[in-house]
């Protein structure tokens, strides 16, 4: 009986460890993803950056530059200044599924602290995969004060 359930254990461990490098190289996948549209962003390439955007989210490359400028007009300086990545605050995964009807989702939640021009601002994104396709679900640029 004892080596039955060591036998378990060992299988569950290796089950748990094999599994996990998954999600570490798909949660990687989902920052590349985030850092390659904010890239696009920054040049301007809105046809491209809106590639990066997940069907569900509605949001066209006329969009995004209306959001790049108002940001830009808003802060006085420009996004192809060069985004810094500083420190990564977050980077959460999150997966459901369901059989009826029949479901599957995977959701990254990853946030940053960068430098753009002399200002610290809040990136928080949300990546989705699903099976509608992958890209960015949400997408904020934030400056601030708080605790």
């Amino acid at each position: 009986m004892k080596k039955i359930i060591i036998l378990v254990l060992i299988l569950a461990l290796c089950l748990t460890f094999f599994s996990s490098c998954n999600i570490i190289e798909d949660a990687q996948n989902a920052d590349a993803l985030l850092k390659e549209f904010v890239g696009a962003l920054g040049d301007r390439n809105f046809e491209k950056a809106a590639t990066y955007v997940h069907p569900d989210a509605n949001i066209s490359k006329t969009d995004l530059e209306d959001m790049v400028n108002k940001f830009e007009a808003e802060f006085n300086l420009v996004l192809s200044s060069n985004v810094e990545y500083k420190e990564l605050t977050q980077m959460y995964t999150h997966f459901s599924s369901t059989v009826i009807p029949k479901t599957q989702q995977t959701t990254y939640t990853i946030g940053y602290k960068v430098l753009i021009g002399e200002r610290i601002f809040d990136l928080n994104a949300i990546v989705v995969e699903d099976l509608n396709g992958e890209g960015i679900m949400s997408f904020e640029l934030v400056l601030g004060i708080g605790f």
